[in-house]
């Protein structure tokens, strides 16, 4: 009889361990999605009438007690509704545990494939005078590694010209939209 009684508590200890660490790595894996993210910054390379290139500064902040492995991004980027470059990495990054990482963006696109002279002419006179009516949409995924299981990290984001500029320049600017602390 106590043999039987310290195997049951021995399986039951076990048990418990593995319902304990299964719980602590289901809620690990619950900050790792609740990531965010944020551009903070956003530099024309070249503007040419054959070809734009942007660079885009994200800073992602990662709240869980493990590192995440990026493995690389799908994302299609949209400049007032209309689809203008499809970008993909496989390079790999670390976004680290309980901190904000830096990741760079670089967007080419060709503005005459997708818009006409009179909406290129109508766009620099937006810029110009009214940098809110520029809206850059960026929405895909990034696909990431924490230990040994995958997982996707959905993008969605909207800001206009002014809050990427605003956010450049503006230290206060840069936390006035988000809900995480970058």
């Amino acid at each position: 009889m106590k043999k039987i009684f310290v195997r049951f508590s021995i399986l039951v200890g076990v048990a418990a361990l593995g319902f304990g660490i299964y719980k602590y790595y289901s809620y690990q894996l619950g900050l790792a999605m609740q990531y965010c993210y944020k551009i903070v910054n956003a530099k024309i390379l070249s503007a040419k009438k054959d070809n734009i290139t942007i660079q885009l500064f994200l800073k992602i902040q990662n709240k869980s007690s493990f590192a995440l492995n990026l493995k690389g991004y799908d994302l299609n980027v949209f400049l007032n509704t209309k689809k203008i470059a499809n970008i993909k990495s496989d390079k790999p990054e670390v976004l680290a545990n309980n901190a904000v990482s830096d990741l760079t963006l670089m967007i080419s696109f060709n503005p005459s494939k997708f818009f006409n002279a009179n909406f290129i002419k109508s766009l620099l006179l937006f810029f110009l005078i009214d940098k809110s009516k520029i809206v850059i949409d960026i929405q895909g995924s990034f696909q990431a590694k924490m230990n040994f299981i995958g997982i996707n990290l959905p993008v969605n984001m909207s800001l206009t010209l002014e809050e990427i500029m605003a956010s450049s320049s503006n230290a206060s600017a840069e936390k006035k939209k988000t809900k995480c602390n970058l």
